[in-house]
């Protein structure tokens, strides 16, 4: 490093902030430990330097670092009379906040990780609400920065005073979110609870018994303290015993702390907690349990990073029919904005042949749930068969814990976690292309889902759909009740559909194989499908039909996918949204929601049906 030539390039750039005589009042101290952050500690004590609060000093512990940091810290120090330099052996990031603790001489005291920064305007901001409000800690926005996208991790819309233990855990999203830093404290405070050294997950022991000891707590609105996402992070390293060791204890001492404070905490907190086996979300795998296993499976699997002479993309989508199908408009995407990557598609099972035919899909991987891969043993071993390990980009298209870890496991360089589909938002297509926002910032088109069909019915299904006929296929079941079309409504589309097409019914299972029986009961002339057709032989049938009628999200998106006239019934509101097909780019679609019999009977024979039918 050029000292000389640094030091004059970094008073160029902040000589209108700097403070150089020294000062006698010290109203906050900021501490910052810094462990091996040549990377990143310009940009945190350039934020520091900017405050427009002054009254600051800046305490910077360099915990034996063995890069550049500590030429970076002198320069900073005597750039800034405010930043004061202490150096010390390695003791970890617990012994280096003390050390700051027991030299700080201001009043409050700001905890800040050398990799991270902060707003200009934070320190003053939470200064001026603690003051007023004569609280003991104040908290602001926390964003999670990435290099892809950034994300609110706790967010203040407004300046909200909280006395209560309750209340104080609910507006820091404790447990979730255990941080020490974002706040200011009263330096009395913190004085008397020292963090906890030699162990990991340090904030988890320390944050939720600050704040039982404390008085109010402020919130503030408009400022950020930027929390950047690491990957050399002590934290994000690969796991290890006493790592997995120490955050075990610190979720059991957040049980405990809450159970003994009568507070109430989730199941979904608790069960990370319960286990030694899925500490930090990963099994930890016993020899007596598991002969068979390598624990070396473990903390050796994941593989050393190799660049691709092709961007490989995995798309993870382990659930149903549908949800497979709407996971297109991502695939054309992602081959529209990387012309010469490939597109791996991970699906269950059964629904391989929904994934196989859609266009801009390059390879399917099977993941056999109910069989070869059943379990943890079943885990590992798709795993150390999976072929497409270090990929660029890993997309986990609904939220799955499984296919988060086989992305992580594989070594994707990118892994986007899905989140549940939000049936009051948008459509669920547009939810799952709006993922690869977060690895590109070229701009996103939902398009149309395609589906591709090259070849001729099976002879069996030739037999049964005789060329001089016109059909409309009707699948009247889902796989949720209260979504099924009442029988007397089918009953009554057949009867009166059967005057100008012959009636396909399509369906899986052994309800609709009694659905079907009932028809025939009650003297309806259809043909029965039932069971009788795979994925794609079902895009083959439809290829053969005028129209789809349809309560099944899936097999009217199948419909939309092959440009098939498709009247979508709903008989449930919440699901309109997310499923319902948008016209703008599925012009041939009708949606109806709770209708009668004669509503889809006219719909169904209505201009667009029959002219469609002509041209088929």
């Amino acid at each position: 490093m050029d000292g000389a030539g640094y030091t004059d390039r970094m008073y160029k750039d902040l000589k209108d902030y700097l403070v150089t005589e020294e000062s006698n009042t010290v109203k906050v101290s900021v501490i910052v430990p810094c462990y091996n952050v040549e990377k990143y500690i310009e940009e945190c004590l350039t934020s520091l330097i900017k405050q427009t609060f002054k009254d600051i000093e800046i305490i910077c512990i360099n915990d034996g670092s063995t890069d550049n940091t500590p030429d970076l810290l002198q320069v900073f120090n005597k750039l800034d009379t405010r930043i004061k330099v202490i150096n010390q052996k390695n003791g970890g990031l617990s012994c280096a906040r003390n050390t700051g603790i027991d030299n700080a001489k201001g009043e409050y005291i700001c905890f800040l990780d050398s990799d991270d920064w902060i707003s200009t305007n934070f320190i003053e901001k939470l200064y001026d609400a603690i003051k007023r409000n004569d609280a003991d800690i104040a908290a602001g926005t926390i964003v999670r920065w990435r290099k892809s996208h950034q994300k609110f991790r706790v967010h203040y819309t407004e300046e909200r005073v909280f006395e209560s233990l309750k209340d104080k855990l609910e507006a820091c999203s404790i447990p979730k979110c255990c941080y020490v830093w974002n706040k200011l404290y009263k330096t009395d405070l913190v004085k008397n609870y020292k963090f906890r050294e030699g162990v990991f997950f340090e904030d988890m022991l320390w944050t939720p018994n600050i704040l039982k000891n404390s008085g109010k707590l402020v919130t503030v609105p408009n400022v950020c303290h930027f929390y950047r996402v690491n990957n050399s992070s002590i934290v994000k390293k690969k796991p290890t015993e006493k790592k997995q060791q120490d955050l075990y204890n610190s979720k059991k001492y957040i049980i405990s702390f809450f159970e003994e404070n009568n507070l109430f905490l989730s199941e979904k907190s608790k069960m990370l907690t319960k286990s030694k086996k899925y500490l930090l979300g990963i099994p930890i795998i016993k020899i007596k349990e598991y002969n068979n296993v390598d624990t070396t499976l473990l903390f050796g699997f994941i593989p050393v990073r190799r660049s691709l002479s092709k961007k490989t993309f995995l798309v993870f989508n382990t659930a149903c029919f549908g949800d497979n199908l709407v996971c297109n408009a991502l695939c054309q995407n992602i081959k529209r904005i990387y012309p010469d990557s490939k597109v791996v598609f991970i699906a269950d099972k059964p629904f391989a042949d929904v994934v196989r035919h859609q266009k801009d899909v390059d390879d399917v991987v099977i993941y056999d749930k109910n069989g070869e891969h059943k379990g943890i043993r079943g885990f590992f071993k798709f795993l150390s068969n999976f072929r497409y390990k270090n990929s660029y980009a890993a997309i986990i298209t609904t939220r799955n814990a499984r296919n988060y870890w086989l992305s992580v496991l594989s070594g994707a360089e990118h892994v986007v976690k899905g989140k549940k589909l939000q049936l009051n938002s948008i459509s669920a297509q547009e939810q799952i292309l709006n993922q690869l926002k977060y690895i590109t910032k070229e701009p996103l088109i939902n398009v149309p889902i395609k589906y591709e069909t090259n070849s001729e019915l099976p002879d069996n299904l030739k037999k049964e759909l005789p060329k001089d006929k016109k059909y409309i296929a009707l699948c009247a079941l889902t796989k949720n009740p209260p979504k099924d079309m009442p029988i007397q409504t089918a009953i009554d589309i057949i009867e009166k559909l059967s005057q100008d097409y012959k009636i396909i019914f399509t369906g899986v299972g052994s309800d609709c194989l009694n659905y079907a029986e009932l028809l025939k009961s009650a003297g309806c002339d259809f043909i029965d499908l039932v069971n009788k057709t795979s994925v794609y032989e079902l895009a083959l049938v439809l290829r053969q039909c005028c129209g789809l009628i349809s309560v099944d999200t899936g097999t009217m998106h199948l419909g939309y996918a092959l440009n098939i006239p498709t009247i979508a019934i709903f008989y449930e509101r919440i699901t309109l949204k997310c499923w319902a097909p948008d016209k703008d780019i599925y012009p041939c679609t009708n949606v109806l929601f709770q209708p009668s019999s004669e509503d889809i009977v006219n719909c169904a024979l209505n201009k667009n049906f029959k002219e469609v039918s002509t041209c088929l």
